[in-house]
C-alpha cells in the first residue's frame, strides 16, 4: 500500500524497562524492534499471550510511555520525539485509548457527564455544549441521558466499558487504541461492545488498533492482524489469510489453542507447542521480517522463507 494510505507508521520501536541497581540491575525488553503500519479506516489487530508486549506497544504509541528508540509517525508527523505541549495537544486531539479495565479507568468521584465531557471542557467548550455532546454520545453507545448524573459504581461492567468508549469517542479522534476492551466482560456483553465499536467505526470512519488475546474476537473484528511473541512481531497478514495459512510456528500454536464449539471436534483438537530452541536455528542465519507472499510477512531466516514459500506452493 502507498505510504499516504497509512495513518500510523511504527518503525523499529523498542521499549525497555529497568529495575534495580548495579549487579542487581534488570533490563526487560517489553517491545523489541517492532515495525508495522495501520491504514486509514482500518482495524489492525495486535494479538499474543499475556506479557508479549502488545499493551506496552499501544501505550508507547499514545505516549503513556516514552519510547526507548524507534520512530512512530501519525498522519505523516513524528510523534515519538520530545514531548512538548503542542505535541501533547496534537496527540490528545487525534488518538484516544479505551483501557482494558472498565472499573479502574473511571474516576469513582466523578459523574458520568464529568468523565465523558472532561476532554471537551479542557478544550474550552462551553458547559452547555458539553452537556449536549455527552447526551448525544450516551445515546450512541446505548445509554440514556439520565445516566449522565450517575457515578461509575452504579453501572455493570458492560455499561462501564460503554462509558469508556464514549469518553474516547467524544473528542472525535482519528484513531482509537482499544486495549483488550472486552476481556473483562461476559461473552454476551463482549458481542454487544464489539458490534458497538464496529458501528461507530463505520459511522465515523475510525481507524482502530485493537489489542487482544482472544483470537476469535480478533478474527471477527480485524482487517489485518499482527502476532507478537516476547516483544517481537512474528507475523502480519490479512485476517482471513492468517487464519487460513498461518506460517510462523507461534501463530500456529496460538490458533491451535482456540476452543471448538463442537464437542466432537473439540475432543480431537490437537494443541501445538511452540519451543523456539527446537523450531528455529538462528546460529548461522539472522531472522528478520520478510514478505512470504503479498501482504503476508513473517519473522524468519532466509532458509525458513524458502520453506514457507514451498509450503504455500
Amino acid at each position: 500500500m502507498p505510504e499516504q494510505d497509512n495513518i500510523l507508521e511504527v518503525s523499529h520501536l523498542c521499549q525497555t524497562f529497568t529495575s534495580g541497581h548495579g549487579s542487581n540491575r534488570i533490563v526487560v525488553k517489553a517491545v523489541d524492534d517492532v515495525s508495522f503500519s495501520v491504514r486509514r479506516a482500518e482495524t489492525f489487530g495486535l494479538v499474543g499471550e499475556s506479557g508479549c508486549g502488545k499493551t506496552t506497544t499501544g501505550r508507547t504509541i499514545i505516549r503513556l510511555y516514552d519510547p526507548t528508540s524507534g520512530t512512530v509517525r501519525f498522519g505523516g508527523r513524528v510523534i515519538s520525539g520530545k514531548m512538548t505541549r503542542e505535541l501533547s495537544s496534537y496527540l490528545s486531539s487525534n488518538i484516544a485509548m479505551i483501557f482494558q479495565d472498565p472499573i479502574e479507568s473511571l474516576n469513582p468521584r466523578m459523574t458520568i457527564e464529568e468523565i465523558i465531557g472532561e476532554g471537551l471542557l479542557l478544550r474550552g467548550v462551553s458547559r452547555a455544549r458539553v452537556h449536549e455532546a455527552v447526551v448525544e454520545m450516551l445515546h450512541k453507545v446505548g445509554l440514556t441521558e439520565e445516566h449522565a448524573t450517575r457515578y461509575p459504581h452504579e453501572f455493570s461492567g458492560g455499561q462501564r466499558q460503554r462509558i469508556g468508549i464514549a469518553r474516547a469517542m467524544i473528542i472525535k479522534p482519528k484513531m482509537i487504541i482499544a486495549d483488550e476492551p472486552v476481556s473483562a466482560l461476559d461473552v454476551s456483553i463482549q458481542a454487544q461492545v464489539i458490534n458497538l465499536l464496529n458501528d461507530l467505526k463505520e459511522e465515523m470512519g475510525l481507524t482502530i488498533l485493537f489489542i487482544a488475546h482472544n483470537l476469535s474476537v480478533v478474527k471477527y473484528f480485524s482487517d489485518r492482524i499482527g502476532v507478537m511473541y516476547y516483544g517481537k512481531l512474528v507475523e502480519v497478514a490479512e485476517s482471513d489469510d492468517l487464519y487460513a495459512k498461518p506460517l510462523h510456528p507461534y501463530t500456529r500454536a496460538l490458533l491451535s489453542a482456540i476452543p471448538q464449539p463442537n464437542p466432537l471436534t473439540e475432543r480431537k483438537r490437537q494443541r501445538i507447542d511452540y519451543v523456539p530452541e527446537r523450531d528455529h536455528d538462528y546460529s548461522r542465519e539472522k531472522p528478520e521480517m520478510r514478505e512470504v507472499e503479498p501482504e503476508h510477512f513473517v519473522y524468519c531466516s532466509e532458509s525458513e522463507l524458502r520453506a514457507y514459500e514451498k509450503q504455500l506452493g
